[in-house]
């Protein structure tokens, strides 16, 4: 980004996410469902809005708190050449939102535990 002129935008991440979408056969109310990953992202409201901006081809510097550990995941999905990360590294893991998509309905439900 840089030598490209300044980022029009600045995206301040206080609570970034892993977003993990989950494909189960049919939503149960058993206490073990069994299911296949189709999607894991780095998410959060700062997140998507520099990654929305950067698609729009848009400059963007995104800051804020990061769990250290998940911080190679997270900060490989921006695009370098659009969006400028200065995110601080901290001891907690980054927070996780697992979505249960259920095959023959298509429907999307938030996991009650994620």
């Amino acid at each position: 980004m840089r030598g490209e002129g300044r980022a029009h935008f600045l995206t301040v991440g206080l609570h970034p996410a892993i977003d993990r979408t989950i494909k189960i056969p049919r939503l149960t109310g058993t206490p073990v469902l069994r299911g296949q990953l189709v999607r894991v992202e780095a998410a959060g409201k700062s997140a998507n809005m520099a990654h929305t901006l950067s698609n729009f081809r848009q400059r963007v510097i995104a800051t804020g708190f990061l769990g250290a550990a998940e911080a190679g995941f997270f900060l490989k999905s921006f695009d370098p050449k659009r969006v400028e990360t200065h995110f601080v590294p901290v001891a907690s893991p980054t927070r996780e939102s697992i979505t249960l998509l259920e095959e023959r309905s298509g429907t999307r439900r938030p996991h009650p535990g994620g």
